[in-house]
């Protein structure tokens, strides 16, 4: 399940967020998701910084949300206008 965090297109989350976000929860969440800067650390040698729009970063609770809220559209997307309700929430 761990390597599914890595296939989020932030891009489209950020987009489905903004069906039912306020403006305001937007801009922090844009905060956490936008432009960020990475680097790939392999025992003690960093290497170079660079930005991606895929995949979810993990080690803050609200990632998890940001997942499951993700999965949850890609599967009504995948089951036409059905609604998924098998994740503890609806999805319209």
């Amino acid at each position: 399940m761990s390597k599914a965090f890595h296939t989020v297109d932030r891009g489209q989350l950020f987009e489905d967020l903004k069906e039912v976000l306020e403006e305001d929860q937007l801009h922090m969440i844009s905060i956490l998701l936008k432009d960020v800067r990475i680097t790939v650390r392999i025992k003690n040698t960093l290497g170079e910084a660079f930005t991606t729009n895929v995949w979810v970063l993990r080690g803050d609770c609200l990632f998890p949300v940001l997942f499951t809220y993700y999965l949850a559209r890609q599967l009504k997307n995948l089951q036409g206008d059905q609604m998924v309700t098998d994740l503890g929430f609806n999805v319209y």
